[in-house]
């Protein structure tokens, strides 16, 4: 029943990158005397000062350089973290607000690239408000999440297997889920794990599939009894640790598995940002085609 429901997702999931729906556009090609550009990057945000400048900082220093010709803004996705930081006395903006600013300010260009994982309902609000926007710019382009092409799954396989395996111990890359899409991202980064020889790894999410019943399935059928536990999200901060990381901790401790916590998050290695980066660059470089400008372009193969 699981390697049906893999191979269902999977089929979504691969279906995208069957062929590339974009077309080469530098997105500065039509700037002119006035004009003005903005990189905005997005993170959905933390409380945690140790983990801001641990990950984020870092992130967004390094796309500050890479675009030394864009003025830089930063914005928060998460409206409950944005409310904790006011009630400290620290604001942070949203990117509507920070779009609206940059419509006020007379920018004219607008690259976004945002720290999410997988394309999952914060991506999915963080287009729609660009789409609502894009009429008070000349060009708004926003970049990739993490997973995106095969490219991205194989890479990041590769070196968290790398890093995090050791003789006789399980690793779990523990996600925390998207109410709406991303799953099949998470199923897909399990698949092309094991594809790439870690077959002690396995992916669980918190909020999603696949779930804590499956992965103690699988840890049973193939007798693992030693588990790191390893955080599949941005910043792994305290609100994570308490909510997520800590309870897993002690479900798979009630279990009789001895388990390791890694304690740090994706954004914290270099390799991860500069996977971001490159999907930044790609933003800059590339149009993503419409709809029906996929169809049409279909339409037109198959003749």
């Amino acid at each position: 029943m699981r390697n049906f429901i893999l191979a269902v997702m999977l089929f979504f999931s691969v279906a995208a990158f069957g062929q590339d729906n974009r077309v080469e556009s530098d997105m500065f090609a039509d700037m002119r005397d006035g004009d003005k550009a903005a990189l905005v990057v997005v993170h959905s945000g933390t409380v945690s000062a140790s983990a801001e400048q641990g990950t984020i900082a870092p992130f967004n220093q390094l796309l500050k350089t890479a675009f030394p010709d864009m003025d830089f803004r930063e914005a928060w996705s998460s409206r409950a973290v944005v409310r904790q930081m006011s009630s400290l006395g620290l604001y942070k903006k949203t990117p509507a607000e920070v779009l609206a600013e940059l419509r006020r300010d007379g920018y004219t260009h607008v690259l976004i690239q945002s720290s999410d994982i997988v394309d999952g309902d914060e991506m999915d609000v963080l287009r729609r408000e660009a789409a609502r926007a894009r009429a008070d710019f000349k060009c708004v382009r926003i970049g990739e999440p993490l997973f995106h092409s095969v490219d991205d799954y194989s890479k990041v396989a590769e070196l968290l297997g790398k890093i995090y395996t050791t003789k006789k111990t399980a690793n779990v890359f523990l996600c925390f889920g998207s109410p709406v899409g991303g799953n099949e991202s998470y199923a897909m980064f399990d698949y092309v794990l094991h594809d790439q020889g870690f077959e002690d790894s396995y992916v669980a999410v918190a909020d999603g599939y696949p779930s804590l019943s499956s992965l103690l399935k699988l840890l049973k059928r193939d007798k693992q009894k030693r588990i790191n536990l390893i955080p599949c999200v941005f910043v792994a901060d305290d609100a994570f640790r308490t909510s997520v990381l800590q309870k897993w901790q002690r479900l798979l401790l009630g279990e009789g598995y001895k388990v390791n916590v890694i304690d740090e998050g994706m954004g914290e290695l270099p390799e991860i940002r500069n996977i971001f980066l490159r999907h930044a660059e790609d933003a800059k470089r590339y149009r993503t085609l419409s709809a029906s400008e996929i169809k049409m372009r279909n339409a037109v193969g198959a003749e």
